[in-house]
């Protein structure tokens, strides 16, 4: 297949599926079995650029590292304490088959390079939650963050943590949580996928601050070696734009999934458009997904007056997902596998 240089891109759930229903392919079957007791070091960073025109971009960075330790369970009623090799937990929830423990390494953020302090982000390094998955990776639920509490009374002076602490509320970290664990590997925990090639697809994308534009989506799953998936989508709001990437494919069969979708600009809006790209190396077996890069880049200007400059806003985010497996030494030490 000869394809011009493109950024690549997967979407969420429903883009995912509709890709799968537009061509007819042998599924590859996926299973979340990681041995128990394995070790993964996790790294999450998320860096968006804002830039208005006539003004200095501005650039921030946030970053988790993670330790992840998986333990499988065996519990015969649920809701009771349980215990494994590799991780004790004191409740689990029905159909769990996993209670992996994610101890909070570090949690940063910067902006334009500059770090910011945050006695938050301090409290979160030690903090130890236990995610509970089903058997095929599907998260039940996660327990640990009204740990954080404890955390800052522990590391800050008694005033400061106990501002804090009626300011953080756990129940949106744990949202925050919830919602980076399914963009991840929410897509992968249905058991199997099915291989396409350059299937093309349309959605309603919202926009950053109000309004939407439809967003046009070329796919691709395909197997890479043996036991891994990749998945790699192009995106862009311009059919023609999207079409220029791919040979073989043109605006008007682009333009044709867009079906009943329609622009929908604020009054303020002159223009508006979205771009990106996603790729995501999956294990068939084992911890499912080692790697995504995720770009989205939202754009828009603003109507001028007689006589004025229109401005234009842009927030381009990308976002990065690693897990490497660590070996684990007889004397319980832990080193990166190379």
């Amino acid at each position: 297949m000869n394809r011009k240089p493109i950024k690549q891109w997967l979407s969420l759930t429903f883009l995912l599926t509709g890709a799968l229903l537009t061509l007819q392919a042998q599924s590859v079957d996926l299973q979340y079995a990681p041995q128990d007791g394995a070790m993964f070091d996790v790294v999450e960073t998320v860096t968006q650029v804002t830039t208005v025109s006539g003004a200095d971009p501005v650039t921030d960075v946030r970053e988790r590292k993670s330790l992840v330790t998986v333990a499988a369970v065996s519990a015969s009623n649920p809701d009771t304490a349980t215990s494994t090799p590799a991780l004790t937990v004191e409740a689990v929830p029905d159909s769990t088959a996993y209670s992996n423990q994610v101890t909070i390494v570090s949690q940063s953020l910067t902006r334009d390079g500059d770090v910011i302090v945050s006695p938050v982000h301090a409290a979160l390094g030690g903090l130890e939650l236990t995610y509970h998955l089903d058997a095929d990776g599907k998260l039940l639920a996660i327990a640990g963050h009204d740990g954080l509490g404890d955390a800052m009374a522990a590391s800050l002076p008694d005033k400061l943590a106990n501002t804090l602490v009626k300011l953080v509320n756990s129940d949106t970290l744990l949202y925050q949580d919830t919602a980076s664990y399914e963009e991840v590997y929410g897509p992968f925990t249905e058991g199997s996928i099915t291989p396409v090639a350059d299937s093309v697809s349309a959605a309603s994308q919202a926009l950053p601050h109000g309004g939407s534009v439809p967003l046009y989506t070329v796919s691709t799953i395909e197997t890479d070696g043996e036991d891994k998936i990749r998945v790699s989508r192009a995106f862009n709001s311009d059919a023609a734009a999207l079409a220029e990437q791919f040979d073989g494919l043109d605006e008007a069969a682009i333009l044709a999934t867009k079906g009943t979708l329609e622009q929908t600009l604020p009054e303020t809006y002159e223009s508006a458009s979205v771009s990106g790209s996603e790729t995501v190396l999956v294990q068939t077996g084992g911890a499912l997904v080692e790697s995504r890069t995720f770009s989205l880049t939202s754009e828009w200007t603003l109507e001028a007056a007689a006589g004025e400059t229109a401005v234009t806003h842009q927030i381009a985010e990308v976002r990065e997902f690693t897990a490497t497996a660590v070996a684990v030494s007889d004397d319980s030490t832990t080193t990166p596998t190379p």
